[in-house]
């Protein structure tokens, strides 16, 4: 499982993973693999992000 999946997992989530090469894949499936990406990083940098109104 990536470093993504395994995240997710941590968390509680239930996730399936499975291997992707960019060689099988079209453009536009590309562009949605890389825009999860990008909120996978966002969603990270949140949860990592201490909340003051959280007590």
């Amino acid at each position: 499982m990536g470093d993504d999946a395994q995240a997710l997992a941590s968390l509680g989530f239930e996730v399936t993973a499975f291997d992707i090469s960019p060689t099988a894949m079209s453009d536009d499936k590309l562009l949605l693999l890389e825009t999860l990406r990008e909120r996978i990083c966002v969603w990270r940098q949140y949860i990592q992000t201490p909340n003051p109104d959280i007590v």
